[in-house]
Parts: C-alpha cells; sequence; structure tokens
C-alpha cells in the first residue's frame, strides 16, 4: 500500500463549521469563554449531592450544628480553610503549565474535556473505590462500560449487555438522551449481528499493565493442579489439544516447551472445553488452579519446578515508552529502522535465536517469549511499529519453529486516533473478521485526516492484538489517572483499588463527545490538518525550517543564502546547545518560573545512539548537523483543537521564529573564535599550573590547555593565603585582557568504552590529572596532589613531554557528577583508589602501571579570584 496520506475529492465546508462549534462545546476554552456553562454544572452536580446527602436517613439530625458554625473554633478552622484555599489556588494560577491554551505545544496532555471534568468532580465527591460492587456500585459498572466503549474502538468484540443491565436502568438513559450520528455505540438490534467471536473487554487502571505472564504459565499451572486434584486428574488420560505446530496431543503428554507455546485461542478455550466435555464447572476449575496459578506461588517457583533454566522475557523496540524498566533482564531490545520502528528482521532474527543455533539446528534448550510489544505512536518520534508484520512473523514461528506469544499493541498515545477511521459501528472490525483496506481507508476517512495509509492500515490491525493499552488521558483529553487496558486474553486485572472518578470521566467524555468519526474522530481529526496546512512533505518541510529559522543571519535572517553553508558546518554539540536554550525559554524550568511569562510551550527529547542506532544518524544527516553526539532536539505535541481559530497558529509561528532567530543569532556568535578573557584553575603547591576551563558551546574556548605559570611573590601570597583559609576551594584566575587561545588537534575522537583518559602532568614529589575532555555535554575533573605507586617510576624527562594516565573499568561515559544510564552512582570519590596505566602520546605501550588516589576532585564551583598580570611559561597545550 502507498504511504500516501489520504485526503477526501470535496471539502464539505459547512459540515467543517458545524463539528468545530460543537467541538467549542466540550471544552471550558482556552479564555474560559464557556465559563458560564461550566459554572452551571458545577452548581447542578454541587446541588445534587447536597440533596444526596440530606436525602439518606434525615431522620438522623444535623451533625454540624448552627451552634459549632458559629463558634470561634469554627470560624478559625473556616479561615485557615480559606487562606489554604486561596495561596494554593494562587500559586497553582500563577506556576502551572497552562495546558488549556493552543500556545502549549509541550507534553501530551491538553485541557481536559468539560465531560470529563465534570465526571470526576461529581464522581471525587461520592470518592468510590474501584475495587469491588459494594465499594463503588455505580463506577464499576461505568468502568465495564468505559472499557466496552474503548474496546469497539479498537476494534474489539464487545457484547451488548454487561454486568446487572436491569439493575442500572439509569445508565440506560444516555442511549436515548444523548444522540449521535450512526457513528456512536449507540445499544440497537445490530449488535446481534455481529459474528460469534471471543468476548473482550477492558478496565480502567492508574498504570499500563497487561497479563501475558498470567496467560504464559496458565497451561503450567494447569497441569500441576490436573495431577494434584482428584476432581482432574482423571482427566488426564483423556483430555486432548493442539499444540503450537497444530499437532493434536493428550495435554498430560505435552513438554515443557510445548505447553508455555500453546496458542493464545488454545489457551483461553481451556476452561470452556473443560465444562463442555467434562463437566467441569469454571468455579470449580478456577478453585482447583488457584493455589497453583503464578500469582499464588509465583514465577521462580513454577520455573523452578518445570526445569525453565533460560529466562522468558518481553519483546519490544529500542524506543520503547520509559514505563518499560530499562536495564531489566525480563526485557529485550530490538533495534529500530531508519524511521524509528520495530526493525522486522532484526526482530526475526532475534526470534531465532532463541531457538536456532548458528548452524540452524534447534537448540536443546529454548528461550521462550511472554509478548512482543508493538508501539503504535512513539512518545518521541510518533512512529507506528508495523503491527501487521509482528502478526505475520508470530505465525511463521508457530508453524515453523513452535514458538508463540502474545502480541500486546501500546497506543497509548495513539489510540483514540483509531476512532477517526470507523465511519459507523456496523463498520467496526471484530477479531478474526476480513476489513479490505482499500474499502475502508479510502471511502469513510474523516476529511481532515492526514494519517498516512500505512498508520490506517495499522490500526486496523489493533483488533488482532492479545491486548492493547490506551491512555484516555492522553488523546481522550480524560483527568489523570485513566488509563485502559482492553484484554481478548482474560477477565482479571492485576490492579487494587483506583478512582472510580476516572471510570466515571472516560465513560461520559466518550459517551457526549462520541467514539466514532463525528466525535473523537472528528476532533482528533482537526489537530492533524492543522499540521498539514503547515506541512507539505518531509523534505519540503526541512527545507522551510532551514529558510524560516535557521539560514537567518544577524539582519535579515530570511534572506542570507550563505547561510546554508553555515547550517551544514554546525556540529551536533552546536546544535543541541541553541536547541536547549530555545526550550529553556519556551518551558517553566524551575518552581519560581511565571507561566504567563511564557509565551508558547515547547519541550525536548534526545534521539539517542543506543536507542535509534542509525536512524538517529540518517536524521542528523536529514536536518544537516556533523557528529558522534546524540542529538538534542525540540519535541512540540499538538492537542487544541482552537489553533487555527483566526490563524492563531501564525501568531505562534511568529513567537517561535522570534526565538529561535535570537538563539541562532547567539549561536553564530558562539561560532566565531574571537579574542576573549579566559578563566584557569590554579594548582600545584611548589610549582603552579593553570588548567584552562573549556566551554564546548563557544568555538573561541573549546580546547583544553595545561600551563607552567610562574606567578608573582604577591599572587603566590594570596594563593596561599586562599587555600589555608579554603582547604576545599577551587581557586579560579580570570584574565583581565582578552587574547586567543591556541588551537590543537586532538588524537580522540571519541570516549573510549572502558577506560577514562586524563592528562598527568607535575613533578614526581607533586603530580596531577586533569580528564581529557572529547565532547560535550561534559564535565571537566582534575586532581592535585595525588597519590600513586608508579611501577616502574616515570623519569623527570617524561614528565615535561604528553602523558596519558588511564584508569581502567567500565567508566567510557561522558561522565556527570550524578548516578550514570545503569543506575550507578558517580565512580569518583574522595580517597577512591584506581588501577592506571601510564602512556606517552599516540604509543599503544604502556610506560609504567600501577595505582592512584586522588586526594579530591574539583567541580570549579568557587568563586573566582581575580589578578592583575599572568607570567605564564607554556609547558604543554592539549586541545580538543
Amino acid at each position: 500500500m502507498s504511504s500516501a496520506s489520504f485526503r477526501p475529492k470535496e471539502s464539505p465546508y459547512a459540515h467543517i463549521d458545524a463539528q468545530h462549534k460543537a467541538i467549542g462545546a466540550y471544552f471550558f476554552g482556552p479564555q474560559a469563554e464557556n465559563y458560564g456553562y461550566f459554572k452551571e454544572l458545577i452548581e447542578l452536580i454541587i446541588n445534587d449531592h447536597r440533596d444526596a446527602r440530606q436525602a439518606y436517613h434525615p431522620d438522623d439530625g444535623v451533625f454540624v450544628t448552627q451552634g459549632m458554625q458559629s463558634s470561634p473554633p469554627f470560624w478559625m478552622g473556616m479561615a485557615n480553610l480559606r487562606y489554604g484555599v486561596e495561596i494554593l489556588s494562587n500559586i497553582l494560577k500563577q506556576h502551572s503549565a497552562p495546558f488549556w491554551s493552543p500556545r502549549y505545544s509541550a507534553h501530551m496532555c491538553m485541557d481536559t474535556s468539560m465531560p470529563a471534568s465534570l465526571a470526576y468532580f461529581m464522581t471525587m465527591l461520592y470518592n468510590p473505590k474501584n475495587v469491588a460492587i459494594e465499594a463503588s456500585p455505580i463506577t464499576t459498572e461505568l468502568e465495564l462500560r468505559a472499557g466496552r466503549q474503548l474496546c469497539m474502538v479498537l476494534g474489539y468484540r464487545a457484547s451488548e449487555d454487561i454486568t446487572f443491565p436491569n439493575f442500572y436502568k439509569g445508565l440506560n438513559m444516555f442511549d436515548s438522551a444523548i444522540s449521535h450520528s450512526p457513528s456512536q455505540d449507540s445499544d440497537s438490534a445490530d449488535d446481534k449481528k455481529v459474528p460469534l467471536v471471543p468476548e473482550s473487554w477492558g478496565h480502567i487502571t492508574c498504570d499500563g499493565t497487561h497479563l501475558a505472564r498470567n496467560l504464559k504459565f496458565y497451561p503450567l499451572s494447569l497441569l500441576d493442579a490436573m495431577e494434584k486434584d482428584s476432581e482432574l486428574t482423571p482427566i488426564l488420560e483423556k483430555f486432548e489439544i493442539s499444540n503450537c505446530k497444530g499437532e493434536m496431543k493428550l495435554f498430560k503428554d505435552l513438554s515443557v516447551w510445548e505447553l508455555l507455546n500453546l496458542r493464545v485461542p488454545t489457551i483461553l478455550e481451556i476452561p470452556e472445553r473443560l465444562e463442555r466435555e467434562f463437566s467441569v464447572p469454571s468455579s470449580n476449575l478456577e478453585k482447583a488452579i488457584k493455589p497453583f496459578s503464578i500469582q499464588s506461588t509465583g514465577q521462580h517457583y513454577l520455573e523452578r519446578k518445570h526445569g525453565i533454566n533460560k529466562p522468558i522475557q518481553y519483546i519490544v523496540s529500542s524506543t520503547r515508552h520509559y514505563s518499560w524498566p530499562k536495564g531489566s533482564n525480563d526485557i529485550v531490545n530490538v533495534p529500530v529502522d531508519n524511521d524509528g520502528r520495530l526493525n522486522i528482521e532484526k526482530l526475526k532474527t532475534l526470534l531465532k535465536s532463541r531457538v536456532m543455533d548458528a548452524e540452524g539446528n534447534e537448540l536443546p534448550e529454548m528461550e521462550a517469549v511472554f509478548a512482543v510489544i508493538a508501539t503504535i505512536g512513539s512518545t518521541e518520534k510518533g512512529a507506528v511499529d508495523p503491527l501487521d508484520k509482528i502478526l505475520d512473523v508470530r505465525t511463521d514461528f508457530q508453524e515453523k519453529y513452535g514458538l508463540s506469544f502474545v502480541i500486546h499493541a501500546d497506543p497509548a498515545w495513539g489510540g483514540y486516533f483509531a476512532s477517526m477511521v470507523y465511519p459507523s459501528r456496523e463498520e467496526l472490525p471484530f477479531q478474526g473478521s476480513i476489513l479490505p483496506p482499500e474499502r475502508s481507508i479510502r471511502e469513510n476517512l474523516v476529511p481532515t485526516l492526514e494519517l498516512k495509509s500505512e498508520t490506517i492500515w495499522q490500526l486496523l490491525r489493533l483488533r488482532d492484538a492479545d491486548s492493547i493499552t490506551i491512555d484516555p488521558y492522553k488523546s481522550g483529553y480524560i483527568p489523570y489517572p485513566a488509563e485502559n487496558i482492553s484484554e481478548s486474553i482474560g477477565i482479571y486485572g492485576v490492579e487494587g483499588g483506583k478512582p472510580g472518578a476516572a471510570a466515571a470521566a472516560t465513560f461520559l467524555s466518550n459517551k457526549v463527545i462520541g467514539i466514532g468519526q463525528d466525535g473523537y474522530g472528528w476532533l482528533l481529526g482537526e489537530l492533524f490538518a492543522q499540521w498539514s496546512a503547515m506541512t507539505e512533505n518531509e523534505k519540503f518541510r526541512i527545507e522551510k525550517i532551514r529558510k524560516m529559522i535557521l539560514d537567518k543571519n544577524n539582519s535579515d535572517l530570511l534572506k542570507n543564502s550563505e547561510a546554508m553553508k553555515l547550517l551544514g558546518e554546525i556540529d551536533v554539540g552546536q546544535t543541541n546547545n541553541l536547541n536547549k536554550r530555545i526550550v529553556e525559554r519556551l518551558s517553566i524550568s524551575l518552581l519560581k518560573d511565571d507561566s504567563a511569562d511564557i509565551d508558547l510551550f515547547l519541550t525536548s527529547t534526545v534521539f539517542e545512539k543506543e536507542h535509534y542506532g542509525d536512524c538517529a544518524e540518517i536524521f542528523k544527516e536529514r536536518v544537516g548537523v556533523k557528529g558522534a553526539e546524540d542529538l538534542f532536539v525540540l519535541r512540540n505535541v499538538v492537542m487544541s483543537p482552537f489553533l487555527t481559530d483566526g490563524n492563531f497558529i501564525k501568531t505562534l509561528a511568529e513567537k517561535s521564529k522570534e526565538v529561535a532567530a535570537e538563539e541562532v543569532k547567539i549561536s553564530r556568535q558562539l561560532c566565531t573564535i574571537t579574542e576573549k578573557k579566559h578563566s584557569f584553575i590554579l594548582c600545584g603547591f611548589n610549582t603552579h599550573y593553570l588548567i584552562y576551563e573549556p566551554m564546548f558551546w563557544d568555538a573561541s574556548c573549546r580546547q583544553q590547555a595545561i600551563l607552567h605559570v610562574k606567578l608573582s611573590d604577591n599572587v603566590v601570597k594570596e594563593y596561599t593565603h586562599c587555600g589555608r583559609i579554603y582547604p576545599s576551594s577551587v581557586i579560579r584566575l580570570i584574565t583581565k585582557e582578552k587574547f586567543f587561545i591556541l588551537r590543537c588537534t586532538s588524537e580522540w575522537n571519541r570516549y573510549p568504552q572502558n577506560s577514562v583518559p586524563f592528562y598527568l602532568f607535575g613533578k614526581d614529589d607533586e603530580l596531577h590529572i586533569e580528564r581529557k575532555l572529547v565532547r560535550g555535554p561534559n564535565i571537566q575533573m582534575c586532581a592535585s596532589n595525588i597519590e600513586h605507586n608508579f611501577q616502574p617510576p616515570i623519569p623527570e624527562p617524561e614528565l615535561k613531554t604528553t602523558l596519558t594516565l588511564v584508569i581502567k573499568g567500565p567508566y567510557g561515559i561522558p561522565f556527570r557528577p550524578e548516578s550514570d544510564k545503569e543506575g550507578n552512582t558517580f565512580p569518583f570519590k574522595f580517597k577512591q583508589s584506581f588501577a592506571v596505566e601510564v602512556f606517552r602520546q599516540k604509543c599503544p605501550n604502556p610506560i609504567s602501571k600501577g595505582r592512584v588516589t586522588a586526594s579530591g576532585l574539583d567541580f570549579f564551583m568557587a568563586a573566582p579570584v581575580y589578578i592583575e598580570r599572568l607570567s605564564a611559561l607554556l609547558l604543554h597545550t592539549f586541545t580538543q
């Protein structure tokens, strides 16, 4: 299928205008335009809640009496309450991010819809806890109904009747009182026409989870239960089941590998088959299996009992959401392709390595897989993994290798966009049904839609995933903490109590706005229409950005044609610094920041080589930057449907252009080598050295230098005095005159992976080290008067040459004074000893080895000490 975006042949402007006006009724408004309506509904809610309290056993009498209310302690308590409310309200008003404004285009959050906010508020007053019916009689039902709504959006089969339909007659009033076009989820007789396929379900959570692990171990637990339970034991000699390759065997004769790799539908039909074929009631089966289930025994017990020695793991793309634990032994990363999507060929290679050796022979012990995760809309890039191909890969590995796994789709951000695809309830697909893509994609799209056909197809294939995570609080405009797990693989969640208000908010917002094309489909479609008005195709868009922002000179940023050449020469470090300065101006970074002072909100992310691989490098080439450093990029997420009103988007574009132009001007100045004042760190007692303080973002200061200096007597006296009074302080010298620093070429182009290089200088009785800086961001580290036991000792003449001291160990990353990426604490500490080797310049063999102990590593945070004149003798200069 073509990746081109589909647009309708005609544009029904009257319909567009009507839909946009309807969207205006769903939000409080960027300028509180619907304040009157919102206040009226809040008063209605409070009045109804008052009536509910007063109507419940009014004969109990009044508890908060007029006497209490007229007493000084009551007045004091109420005054404290009023004061606290006013203070907190003012703090929130001044310092909160204005999610409700079209000017906010940072994180995946926006103004919550009025139906959601009102439902959350009214339900919060009743404080239901969705853990059991008795604690939340209404909101438990609302949660199931909200889950049903989302199952339908995602293409899952959802029945018309869910729990106690006669008891909850009031909820059925929604279906007659709230009307939409046929795209809504109204209860109709047409529901009975859907094919008889497995029932799905959904529930609201506070965090994203799914049940692949429980499903994977269910057959093992069932086998254990059958061997012990008197009612189930006779079944062992009769119960046949199809293994992953389709071969019928007695359940008891299946190997552990076969039990771990039964297909999902095969596992799901086991309880029904046992009841139908052997008259084992589901309640009896549940009771028998409970002592042997993974929830009761734990995963490690089942692994030990059944001889599972290799870890069962989840497989997910390397750009997964941060909620998937990084560095966990349960997670295996698959590299992404050049578009930031899970690389299917890499996935196949990884899966094959778990069942076959390099020669193509079956491994004696194969490794099972819990699930493969398909991200439908990644956080950083909005990339959509090829779910359809992942489904095909599973089928292939089931048939060839007997390897099966759950497929979990993660459209936490992109799930609601499925509402843009289906025009009516009758068109909603179901698992196992066939939906020709050309028919639905070409003929039935919201006119504003600008999704690629490939993305649409992945949304259509959501119906074939075993479980799905969708976050209503993102593209559903629902208050936190509403998340949803839609399942076709089970009926029990793993979460305890959660606020019933989130379920009520999700249900009412879905019901009022609607879950079809004329509801959320239109709302989300408008977002894409606004972007398409600014963007034609990717190549043209990049060129346009270059011309509008990055290619401007100081006097006329729009017309300098030679700026293109400058752009091509900018390295990634300079680009990162530019983007960081922009995002610092367009975001709240400190509590003291006043949101009213920020005209436009953006956020940022990092395209890390570790996670994006070649995709990151290709992206850097496309935007015209060079260098091995990870790329820091600006990120904006458009969720406001009001951007195009009055061409407001032009106002925001002009503001972003203004900020970028000012920061580009600074960047150009920093990229120009000029005479500057320079800062040095003074070290040594008998012999004095100046260690230059480099600044990676300033071309005039982008080097390292170590100077052997002769200081005047008064400077030595002042230095000695400061060292005695402030022994742990750093003495910084700043020149009063401007001059150039000599630039040379470094022999390093990247940091070594298993060591940290330092410059070694001084005399045998007083040696110092400074870390070699290769690229930023980084920190400068040095230590004076190190303790050492070099063998053989380093001769005095050698110390006058360029020597490199290398600390061995797994420290080869750009260290900062904080925990590293693996969660370890900062390795360089006071009096810590390290094994080292010493090398001559460009010599591969060490001239000495031993251990060094730093009396302290300085991070140069002390106030500067000025001197009038530097009389320096250049000993050696090292330059990046």
